[in-house]
């Protein structure tokens, strides 16, 4: 049987996951190799055929396929007549009456008398025997009363399987036989029972078994890098072999990586992937992979051509032991002896399997020793299934190279979400074919017309975070399908416009005022000569680095030189969405092609890695009135209403100064004041801050919480948090008090009063709500609607928590 082998990496034995194989991946490699143990052993041990038969005078000489002789024999010889011999049965006109015939291919003999050669017998040594002595299945010496005078000899390994069932066997080596009585020294078994349909036969003997995997209590904390345990002895690792070191308490806890040194009790590995977290020292060892392939042998030569299989068409009932007798075609290199699988064309798993008995021209009789399936057929294929005779040996066939798993592109989540555009994160399966920037859709099992649909940017295990820039529907649910999508086709035509409301009357209009009288102009003075046009500047550029939309400080290279200074304001925008920008300042520009820009600025979220960069223009220089006033005033203007060179009077506003004929803005923070910069009155309310925190738990009981992922928006005083984290196994009974909020919250009357929801997988029974307290960054988690208000530690004990807050701070 073909035995399938996912690899890690590519190499003579064919292309590999290119990755650490996963827990399944690894256990699939190993239960492959124990059914392929499992099938050999069920099989038992073919025993050795004849290999070659040599004939000189009377003298015959018999080998098996492995070369052990099995003596020199004398054959009779009738007087006035002569033995020949021949592969296949003797034709009537050769030789005379009282000739001898050999067929070296069966092993049969045959005499010639009155013109034509009959069976007389046939001179191979008997190799297997049957008993009906009723035995137990079990280790140490049994003795047998066998039939059928195999030529067995003490020292030789047999191995007696029941008829009926040849699981159920016993094996060992021969210490006595005498007659029909034959001592054997049982040394390995299998199945059970006591049986009384032995069938016999020589056997090689049993090797040693092959140890994989052991079991260390060295104590160990999970992480990458090169790991040293003591563990047993004489197991089957070697440098290179990848093993799985996983806690025997709880398999989520695990090292992966590769063999560096083994010797005696102490195992050196250098750990490339890990799972959970925390120091252990439970560990199961075992193989999760498998070593490189050795070369392939070189092909022996092809004997000669033989005709190996035939059909049937006779009517038979599949049994699982006894003899059956079909009508098949001549001349097919079989002989008594021959091991031959007998199955039906239309499904090859209803089958018979056993030794042939005889055949002679069309007739083929077999001894049934298993069989798959039930029913009456009268379509057969026959084929060898064992030992083929004197024709040569057929070189190996190469190992067929494992079968890649096929991609799983698709997944269910249970995450509650509401159907709109923006980033979530969620869960799905692990494992599928899906990375980063991946177009996905969700969209509702239960009502498919409710829909997301938008980009990967980030998956880790079973955490998902999609930008979805596209909703249909409506609806928060929680019964979703992921699958892979395109992106979004083209926007279909626009409606019609509906018809434009009635125009609301026009109010009166004012009187006009007097308009004065223009003054001369003055004649106009010659056109200097155009100066020549200078070289085009570069305002505008492309640039391919991956970076996350954020304030501060960014450096990065550009794909075109851009002809700015350090001052200048930049704009980055994405190119797939403008929305999606960061705006600021270049800090340092040399004329290379790297440049460093400190954002100020941004509109949309996420990470992009292509962009469109620009000039984006920065504040003109304040206006100064006073060149257009005369040198002797501070609050005339000449010109206006009172004709060419009167003075009319300029009235100073609230907010503006003028001194020595400049007109100012007056800035302060007092009333009557202007406002600039980052002044509070005018950047408090709209700024926006984003960042990460962490949850921690606060109830005392020293909790640690794992697989976090927790973001927050701050607009002006009002905070938008969330956070999802798994809790710890616990049987702790405090109250469940989560701290680390971003910002402390308002002390207010008002601070403490917004309720959320939270969602914990193992908790159905009731809803909970999350309530924080005046002044404080801790929330609590209370049951809404039943009997105990507080929830405590053990009630989420391994649950997996989301939660999202909106709160007002000071």
């Amino acid at each position: 049987m073909t035995v399938n082998i996912t690899f890690c990496g590519s190499g003579a034995w064919g292309t590999g996951a290119g990755r650490p194989l996963t827990v399944s991946e690894a256990d699939t490699n190993l239960y492959n190799v124990q059914q392929a143990v499992n099938a050999l052993q069920a099989a038992g041990i073919i025993p050795e055929a004849i290999g070659s038969v040599t004939v000189s005078g009377n003298a015959m000489t018999i080998l098996g396929t492995s070369g052990t002789s099995f003596g020199t024999f004398t054959l009779p010889m009738a007087p006035a007549a002569q033995w020949r011999s021949g592969v296949g049965a003797p034709g009537n006109s050769l030789g005379v009456n009282g000739d001898c015939y050999w067929d070296t291919a069966s092993g049969l003999t045959y005499g010639k008398a009155g013109g034509a050669y009959t069976v007389s017998g046939s001179l191979l040594p008997v190799l297997a025997g049957t008993s009906a002595t009723s035995l137990a299945i079990g280790t140490g010496p049994v003795t047998f009363t066998v039939a059928g005078s195999p030529a067995f000899q003490v020292g030789q390994f047999v191995i007696a399987a029941s008829a009926a069932g040849p699981a159920n066997y016993m094996h060992g080596v021969v210490t006595s036989y005498a007659g029909t009585t034959l001592g054997v020294n049982v040394l390995d078994t299998g199945g059970s029972g006591t049986h009384a349909d032995w069938k016999l036969a020589l056997s090689g003997a049993q090797g040693p078994a092959l140890v994989i995997s052991g079991t260390s209590s060295t104590s160990l904390t999970i992480g990458t890098g090169s790991r040293t345990l003591t563990t047993q002895a004489g197991i089957a690792w070697i440098v290179g072999t990848q093993v799985l070191i996983a806690e025997a308490s709880s398999g989520t806890n695990y090292m992966q990586g590769n063999v560096t040194a083994y010797t005696g009790t102490s195992l050196t590995v250098n750990v490339t992937a890990v799972g959970g977290s925390g120091t252990h020292g439970d560990w199961n060892i075992t193989l999760s992979g498998v070593g490189p392939q050795g070369a392939t042998g070189a092909t022996g030569a092809t004997g000669p051509g033989a005709t190996l299989s035939g059909t049937s068409t006779s009517s038979l009932a599949v049994v699982g032991s006894g003899t059956v007798s079909l009508t098949t075609q001549a001349g097919i290199a079989w002989s008594p002896g021959a091991q031959v699988l007998i199955a039906d064309q239309g499904n090859g798993a209803i089958f018979m399997q056993g030794n042939i008995t005889a055949y002679s021209g069309t007739s083929l009789v077999v001894n049934v020793l298993s069989a798959s399936g039930s029913g009456t057929y009268s379509a057969w294929n026959i084929s060898l299934s064992g030992c083929v005779g004197p024709t040569g040996a057929a070189g190996a066939t190469g190992t067929t190279g494992a079968t890649g798993p096929a991609p799983v592109i698709s997944g269910a989540s249970t995450t509650s979400l509401t159907v709109t555009t923006g980033t979530f994160l969620f869960n799905v399966p692990a494992g599928m074919a899906i990375v980063v920037g991946n177009a996905v859709m969700l969209s509702e099992t239960s009502n498919a017309a409710n829909y997301l649909q938008g980009n990967v940017t980030s998956y880790s295990g079973t955490l998902m975070q999609v930008n979805f820039t596209t909703a249909s529907g409506s609806g928060t649910h929680s019964d979703w399908t992921l699958t892979l999508s395109g992106p979004p086709g083209p926007t279909g035509a626009t409606g019609p416009t509906g018809p434009t409301g009635a125009t609301g009357a026009t109010g009166p209009t004012g009187a006009t005022g007097p308009t004065g009288s223009t003054g001369p102009t003055g004649p106009t003075g010659a056109t200097g000569a155009t100066g020549a046009t200078g070289a085009v500047p570069k305002l505008a550029t492309t640039s391919s680095v991956g970076m996350t939309i954020a304030t501060g400080s960014i450096t990065f290279g550009m794909d075109t030189a851009f002809d700015v200074v350090a001052g200048n304001q930049v704009i980055l925008a994405s190119t797939a969405n403008s929305a999606n920008y960061m705006l600021g300042n270049v800090t340092t520009y040399g004329g290379s092609y790297s440049i460093t820009v400190n954002v100020t600025v941004t509109g949309g979220s996420g990470y992009f890695s292509s962009w469109t960069v620009a000039l984006s223009g920065s504040p003109g220089p304040t206006a100064n009135i006073a060149t257009a006033l005369p040198s002797a005033t501070t609050s005339q203007l000449y010109g206006g209403t009172g004709g060419a060179g009167a003075a009319q009077a300029v009235t100073v506003g609230t907010g503006l100064a003028m001194s020595s004929e400049t007109l100012a803005v007056s800035y302060g923070t007092a009333s009557g004041t202007a406002a600039q910069g980052n002044d509070s009155r005018i950047t408090g309310a709209a700024q926006q801050t984003t960042g990460s925190w962490t949850p921690v738990d606060a109830s005392g009981a020293s909790l640690t919480f794992t697989s976090i992922h927790a973001g927050y928006t701050k607009i002006g005083n009002i905070v938008f948090a969330f956070a999802t984290f798994a809790f710890p196994s616990t049987s702790n009974t405090s109250d469940v008090l989560i701290g680390g909020l971003p910002y402390a919250i308002a002390n207010v009357p008002y601070g403490y009063s917004f309720l959320a929801p939270v969602y914990a997988d193992k908790v159905t029974s009731y809803p909970m709500l999350a309530q924080g307290y005046m002044n404080s960054s801790t929330l609590a988690f209370n049951y809404n609607g039943g009997s105990v208000a507080q929830v405590k530690n053990v009630d989420l004990s391994l649950a997996d928590i989301d939660f999202m807050l909106i709160y007002p701070v000071s």
